[in-house]
């Protein structure tokens, strides 16, 4: 997950001035990126003011109001929401450029759940989560939370933290929550029984017992 969304941030760098009049260099500049990630879904530009004026499938046909671009040019998600050339739900990656413009990337939630569910990692919960207000976004088992961390977890504004905790379900786990540097708004959260973490450990094999 982290290396696809360093491709984006990669990616918008090289677009932070290509032009919002929606003519070929512009078209042609968001159908490199559209085409060079296979998971992005279309790529939009949006003006100070919110309003949808480029897509890499072409210029928009009726007047598309989104959220105004804030001032902070570091990445972060917004939706999910249904887009209107694929009508296909999806979460949106968006920078704003120096010119106070938008440039977005739109991600089909489906490729977000392939994210949470392609990992060999044996953990009871997986997470995809709003890293300020812990809101999961994705998830692969049943969401649950520590009760005896020494501080609230969200906002999660460290980069790592992995402690043993007893859980909202009961149950003394291990957890890791974990930021991602790239689109800091978004953080992965996975989890598991603390008795999963050392099953077999102390077990003799039955060569030790016939010895």
């Amino acid at each position: 997950i982290s290396s696809n969304l360093d491709a984006i941030a990669k990616q918008f760098s090289h677009l932070a001035h290509v032009s919002e009049n929606c003519k070929e260099d512009t078209l042609i500049a968001l159908r490199k990126v559209h085409f060079k990630i296979s998971y992005i879904a279309q790529m939009d530009m949006v003006n100070r003011d919110g309003k949808l004026v480029c897509s890499s499938w072409g210029k928009p046909k009726t007047s598309v109001q989104m959220i105004k671009p804030v001032s902070s040019q570091v990445l972060r998600h917004i939706g999910p929401m249904v887009l209107e050339y694929t009508k296909e739900p999806a979460m949106l990656v968006a920078q704003t450029r120096p010119n106070g413009s938008e440039i977005n990337a739109a991600i089909p939630l489906e490729v977000f759940r392939s994210f949470v569910n392609d990992t060999s990692q044996q953990n009871d919960m997986i997470a995809l989560s709003d890293s300020n207000a812990g809101t999961p976004l994705f998830v692969r088992g049943a969401y649950s939370l520590p009760l005896t961390h020494s501080a609230p977890l969200f906002p999660l504004n460290h980069g790592k933290l992995s402690h043993f905790a007893t859980f909202d379900d009961g149950e003394n786990k291990y957890f890791i929550a974990e930021v991602f540097p790239a689109l800091p708004g978004l953080a992965l959260i996975s989890s598991r029984p603390s008795k999963e973490l050392y099953k077999g450990v102390y077990c003799l094999s039955l060569v030790q017992l016939c010895m």
